[in-house]
């Protein structure tokens, strides 16, 4: 049995717990966490209440709730529980702690949360040098770059070259708007209400998102760096950095015509725009850029991330890797194989 302390309640977390469900009791939920606190129960939490808790947001009326989060780790490792891991699908720095005290605590750790490993490069170094740490899943959702980046490595390839559309949200908006049917404001506005973006749209259009994607490849690769170095091309307009959301999205339409014209002149190239990743030399450029319209990058569409790995043995041909790079199911799916892996080896 694979006990599974859990962190995070979100989306991707709900999902996680539904999944596990079908298993039919291959995995045991000792504790969960989120903003408000923890439950904890040794011999397994009860999900259907904790997903209704969850739902009518009475997560703290349920036995055992502890608001204090901090105390969660030192509980569970007082009872000295066997085949125990932390599964972090939170989207917060602040976990970093129970991390490297899980780690201390001989616990094996999941993530999906990719802060803990874009963050300090020294935190970074303990996380990905412990056989214990999985987290494929915080780029490209279930594919398996990190694991085929890893691989590669440790035969002695050696990787000259990445480059990658690792956004979902932004895969959408710009195959949509090589359709010319509708204005790029418009497509992010679809975006919004169809729940690709983020609340603020801002948040997937700043790049900062892919950014860390792109520096978790790169530290896999053996680069020290950092976010601060890496060149990133915002798509939001500076006069809308600091605005609200509401005057945000009324907005953005005032720069339709400019993101027109970037696509009509790729077009005339016989190109089209997208948002890429490019790991080369040390070196991290993160923004909209022109690709041919039949190459890999160029033809693909949706939500679809794609991962392309030039190396010294796949210099002629790289190796892509291609799929679902977004979305709660397919990301809860990677976590969900990535625990089963932990105690599978």
């Amino acid at each position: 049995m694979i006990n599974v302390i859990q962190l995070g309640l979100g989306n991707v977390g709900l999902e996680l717990l539904n999944q596990i469900k079908v298993l039919n009791n291959k995995i045991n939920v000792i504790a969960v966490s989120d903003d408000s606190g923890y439950l904890f129960e040794e011999e397994g939490l009860d999900i259907d209440k904790i997903l209704k808790a969850k739902n009518n947001k009475r997560l703290s009326f349920l036995k055992g709730f502890d608001s204090n989060n901090k105390k969660i780790l030192s509980e569970i490792s007082s009872k000295k529980i066997n085949n125990c891991v932390i599964v972090d699908v939170t989207a917060s720095g602040n976990t970093i702690p129970i991390l490297i005290g899980a780690l201390n605590n001989d616990l094996s750790i999941v993530l999906a949360n990719k802060k803990p490993i874009s963050s300090n490069f020294n935190d970074f170094n303990i996380l990905n040098n412990s056989n214990k740490v999985f987290f494929e899943c915080t780029v490209g959702a279930g594919l398996p770059i990190i694991y085929t980046i890893k691989s590669l490595l440790k035969t002695g390839d050696l990787i000259s070259e990445i480059n990658g559309c690792f956004s979902g949200t932004l895969g959408y908006i710009f195959s949509e708007f090589e359709k010319e049917e509708q204005t790029f404001s418009e497509i992010v506005k679809k975006a919004k209400n169809l729940g690709y973006t983020e609340p603020d749209p801002r948040d997937d259009l700043s790049g900062v998102d892919v950014a860390r994607k792109a520096l978790i490849l790169a530290r896999c690769c053996g680069y020290n760096l950092g976010l601060k170095d890496i060149k990133i091309n915002s798509l939001v307009p500076k006069e809308l950095i600091n605005c609200t959301v509401i005057d945000f999205m009324r907005d953005l339409k005032i720069y339709d015509n400019e993101f027109s014209s970037k696509y009509k002149k790729a077009k005339e190239k016989n190109m089209t725009l997208r948002y890429i990743a490019s790991i080369m030399e040390n070196q991290i450029n993160v923004g909209i850029k022109e690709a041919p319209i039949n190459s890999e990058l160029g033809m693909l569409k949706g939500t679809d991330n794609i991962c392309i790995i030039n190396s010294s043995r796949y210099q002629i041909n790289p190796l892509v890797i291609k799929g679902p790079g977004a979305g709660i199911k397919v990301t809860a799916d990677g976590v969900l194989r990535n625990i089963l892996e932990c105690f599978n080896r």
